[in-house]
């Protein structure tokens, strides 16, 4: 591999390596698959980042960007101050602990995590437990006990390879028998008596983080778990709970047990506003040198529905989509965004995706439209009146003739069914012609895909005057065709009908 005398002699000046080691050096991080900075005597910062190997830049990456793990820094968790304000002072408060709900994607373990690297104590890491499918209040006892610093149950013995009398050992660890000590069942009493053992020796500043709670499905379980909550702040255990859920209420997860809100400060955790998710956005780019056009962060924030996850995994994907193909940018702009939307889709977790699979699993692309229609808003409950709109507005921008009136709300209807992956469902308490996601990120997964075929939707609140007095919609959105031709600030249009102008022509002079 030849390197020009030029190229060593400008790199000497800059590293003060002889041209003879600077050829050796250059030459090994070529063979090695290392990208070469390119070497005019100035060095553009954005320019490290992306000639990194791959395994540096993918470091990098997750430094800012977490789409598969919760977030645990306080830097990175952008919106959510007077929670992190609000939960700290709880958790300062004697027998007070905190429960985030919310739905799912909202960042409810992120901003549990952050709480409790907040408060916990610098000598230790809180304690983390996330419950299974069809975990027992039991389950749940045990595995915190197990991660608590005071071995209280009796381990048992056993004879090690050597002959020598030991504890049971899985490679060089102690393991405890818990669940033969516990059982299947527990009382209230036994389960506040072994954590507060547990956990005797622990700092003053000591967090539990109990995730996932939603996944206790029996309701006697949930009874129990709330009756635990409720005798953590009778019994003053030294050590602080932040329990997550899933969830709309905060009944729907204790069983209704009300004697226990009073130990508990509900943190209910909603969608983040477009301003913070924007921000987010630059912060991310900032990180790697470039700079965001408005846009783009714009468009980001509406494509994500409020939901963080799909930030990260976007961002992330357009960070990869530069590095991929080496692109020399000091800006990101939209044409980046709308080719890493595939490779983003692909991202999304199975469990999201699957519903809306499910739904357009039949090829029908009127029921695809309908899903879009119904997430083409800010609003997650919407009337019928405003979906019908949006569909109309959709097909004017595909050119294609939209259905008749009564024939939407049928195919409205096939989006509740098990058959369709139930992926719409009446609004409570049973409103009539009230549509919403039955699990509301998918919304943000159908927005995803819905750019992905070229419709922009909308992220505005809907209008009350539309149900009393409907309009046609007839005004076009923006609709791109191919983003390799995109040209950046344009106002284009669809390529439908051209409405018939009722004014005169001009008369020639």
């Amino acid at each position: 591999m030849h390197i020009s005398h030029e190229c060593l002699c400008t790199k000497y000046k800059d590293t003060g390596r002889p041209p003879s080691r600077v050829a050796h050096v250059m030459t090994s991080r070529r063979a090695a698959g290392v990208r070469c900075l390119p070497i005019n005597g100035h060095e553009n910062p954005q320019v490290k980042h992306f000639q990194l190997p791959e395994t540096d830049f993918l470091a990098e990456i997750e430094k800012v960007v977490r789409p598969s793990a919760p977030i645990d820094k306080f830097e990175l968790l952008l919106g959510r101050d007077e929670d992190l304000t609000d939960i700290r002072r709880s958790l300062h408060a004697a027998g007070r602990h905190v429960f985030i709900y919310g739905d799912r994607g909202v960042g409810k373990t992120s901003l549990a995590l952050t709480a409790a690297y907040d408060y916990q104590s610098s000598e230790s890491d809180p304690v983390t437990v996330s419950c299974g499918p069809n975990e027992t209040f039991a389950d749940l006892i045990k595995s915190i006990v197990r991660k608590g610093p005071e071995a209280v149950l009796n381990p048992t013995t056993k004879k090690t390879s050597t002959g020598i009398d030991a504890r049971v050992v899985k490679g060089s660890r102690e393991v405890n028998e818990v669940s033969e000590a516990i059982g299947s069942e527990i009382t209230i009493d036994r389960a506040i008596s072994l954590v507060a053992q547990a956990f005797a020796s622990a700092p003053a500043h000591t967090v539990v983080v109990v995730d996932e709670v939603d996944m206790i499905k029996d309701r006697r379980q949930t009874s129990l778990l709330a009756s635990f909550i409720k005798a953590l702040g009778d019994r003053a255990v030294p050590i602080k709970f932040i329990f997550t859920g899933v969830a709309s209420t905060l009944d729907e997860l204790l069983a209704e047990h009300q004697s226990a809100f009073r130990q508990l400060h509900p943190v209910r955790l909603e969608r983040l506003m477009l301003q913070y998710l924007g921000d987010f956005v630059v912060q991310v780019f900032e990180h790697f040198d470039l700079e965001v056009d408005d846009s783009v962060k714009w468009k980001i924030g509406q494509v994500s529905d409020g939901f963080p996850a799909y930030v990260h995994i976007i961002c992330r994907s357009m960070l990869l989509h530069i590095y991929d193909n080496d692109l020399q940018i000091e800006e990101v702009k939209e044409s980046e965004l709308y080719s890493s939307i595939d490779h983003a889709i692909r991202e999304v977790a199975d469990g999201i995706k699957q519903p809306y699979e499910m739904a357009t699993g039949s090829k029908d692309q009127v029921i695809e439209h309908l899903i879009w229609a119904t997430a083409d808003s800010q609003d997650l409950e919407r009337q019928l009146a405003h979906v019908k709109r949006s569909y109309q507005s959709i097909c004017y921008a595909l050119s294609i003739e939209p259905l008749q009136e009564g024939m939407v709300s049928a195919k409205l209807n096939k989006l509740k069914q098990p058959s369709h992956g139930q992926i719409l469902s009446a609004v409570p308490p049973n409103k009539k012609g009230w549509y919403q996601f039955t699990e509301s990120m998918v919304r943000g997964y159908a927005r995803l895909k819905a750019m992905q075929r070229g419709i922009e939707l909308t992220y505005e609140p809907d209008k009350p005057d539309l149900v009393s007095r409907p309009q046609p919609y007839t005004k076009p959105r923006h609709v791109y065709r191919d983003p390799s031709n995109y040209i950046p600030n344009m106002r284009g249009y669809g390529s439908g009908p051209r409405r018939e102008s009722n004014r005169a022509p001009k008369r020639k002079r």
